[in-house]
């Protein structure tokens, strides 16, 4: 056999392996998805799908309907940001503008209770149309807005939206000064579930399990939790120093969270 680790001469020795579970590591591949229709920036993406037979819903693997959006193009005149979104996992794309946000980019996405939501920190709103009306070929699609801020079911004056999750009918929305709202009907607007008495950090991102388990990261290090769904807290240690601001969060189950900081 081979002795040195540039020599060619195959191994013939062999040895007993017993294992439970065998893993194939295989390299990723990545290749540009709507770039006939993607001319600006993307913001963010979201799958709202559901695995499904075709008996009860759209027949769907389960990851068949992504939507995006990009931030609005300057100039003059100005051009919105689009939604572009696509019905067969990516095969076919579509786009239109958001027209409510004119000049003003967008944050984030997520559906919930069969609407699409965008949110603006920059306008402190938040904007919705139905699923259905984002079919292959349509065009001038309706946007609703938000109450506008302090209104009911609108966002707080100091607690501008930054991100958004959805875990199907309940979505989070996390915001400036530590402001965290709770939807269920985007018709029906947000309600606020902590108004800077958890924390004063801007709380930059959210990500949730279900609709009792939820996790929000932001400035200073800062990590708030619900396990209820209603009530947050901080938890006792931070993952960074103090003065590192964290800018993501992913939770993987109740005990495991995988969060990002601003230096990468």
């Amino acid at each position: 056999g081979s002795l040195q680790s540039g020599d060619t001469a195959p191994i013939n020795e062999s040895v007993e392996i017993s294992a439970t579970r065998i893993y194939d590591i295989i390299r990723q591949v990545f290749s540009q998805e709507g770039e006939d229709i993607v001319t600006l920036n993307v913001l963010d993406v979201v799958f709202c799908d559901d695995p499904s037979c075709g008996n009860c819903a759209d027949d769907s693997a389960g990851c068949e309907k992504i939507y995006a959006i990009t931030v609005a193009e300057s100039g003059s005149p100005g051009v919105p940001p689009s939604i572009l979104w696509s019905l067969d996992g990516g095969l076919v794309w579509d786009a239109d503008d958001i027209t409510p946000l004119a000049g003003d980019d967008p944050d984030d996405i997520a559906c919930v209770s069969g609407y699409v939501v965008v949110t603006s920190n920059v306008t402190n709103l938040f904007y919705y149309t139905l699923q259905t009306n984002l079919f292959l070929g349509a065009f001038s699609v309706v946007w609703l807005t938000s109450p506008i801020a302090g209104a009911i079911g609108g966002f707080n004056a100091n607690g501008a939206p930054n991100d958004i999750v959805s875990v199907g009918t309940k979505a989070w929305v996390v915001g400036d000064n530590g402001y965290i709202y709770v939807m269920r009907d985007p018709a029906a607007g947000v309600t606020v579930q902590a108004a800077g008495d958890v924390t004063t950090a801007r709380l930059a991102k959210v990500d949730a399990l279900n609709e009792n388990r939820a996790v929000a990261v932001g400035g200073n290090a800062t990590v708030v939790f619900t396990i209820d769904g209603e009530t947050w807290e901080v938890t006792q240690n931070n993952p960074v120093p103090f003065a590192t601001d964290l800018v993501s969060v992913v939770m993987k189950n109740n005990s495991v969270w995988f969060v990002g900081d601003e230096d990468g």
